[in-house]
């Protein structure tokens, strides 16, 4: 019965979620929105490449760029929270899994603290959760998915330097993938 109770503080969050970011896209919040909008207009900066690729499509689409910026942030959170359900749904849930996740450090950080919706570190946990998915469900590794996942991998690094630090945990998580029963640890 936790497994229900685990779900519906995902929706719960990414409702929260939603609403904390249209709001500040309604409110030009200068903190969720600006930091997605740094660009490359007075040269290289790091953090630009996403900036500049938002400012380019708001202008190609004739759109207002708070919303285009909300919808980006809604879209990788979604992504996030559809890979996190795809991960629980086939694990056995224990009181204490239960407890850590709901704990509000985790899932619940987004309800507790609306301060913290629209920051870019949505980029890292929605392109995590994508790649524990990925470790747990690829049966062979084409070349091109290897590109396409290096190329993120870059893009996301030039969007936010945090991605490059935590780049180790990406390397980790395949180690401990290809290991299963083989590695002890």
């Amino acid at each position: 019965y936790y497994k229900p109770l685990i779900f519906f503080a995902i929706f719960l969050s990414f409702v929260f979620y939603c609403a904390f970011s249209i709001n500040n896209a309604l409110s030009w919040d200068g903190w969720s929105t600006g930091d997605w909008l740094i660009n490359f207009s007075s040269g290289f900066v790091r953090r630009g490449i996403l900036g500049e690729i938002i400012i380019q499509t708001s202008s190609l689409l004739g759109s207002k760029i708070n919303y285009l910026t909300s919808a980006i942030q809604i879209l990788c959170y979604f992504v996030f929270c559809s890979t996190l359900v795809r991960i629980i749904l086939p694990k056995r849930i224990t009181f204490w899994y239960f407890f850590w996740f709901t704990y509000p450090a985790s899932i619940a950080f987004f309800i507790f603290d609306p301060a913290a919706v629209g920051r870019k570190e949505v980029l890292l946990f929605a392109f995590f959760s994508y790649w524990i998915v990925h470790l747990e469900t690829t049966q062979s590794n084409s070349i091109l998915k290897k590109v396409s996942l290096g190329t993120i991998s870059i893009f996301l690094t030039l969007s936010h330097e945090l991605f490059l630090f935590f780049s180790g945990y990406f390397v980790f998580a395949a180690y401990l993938s290809n290991c299963k029963n083989a590695c002890q640890i």
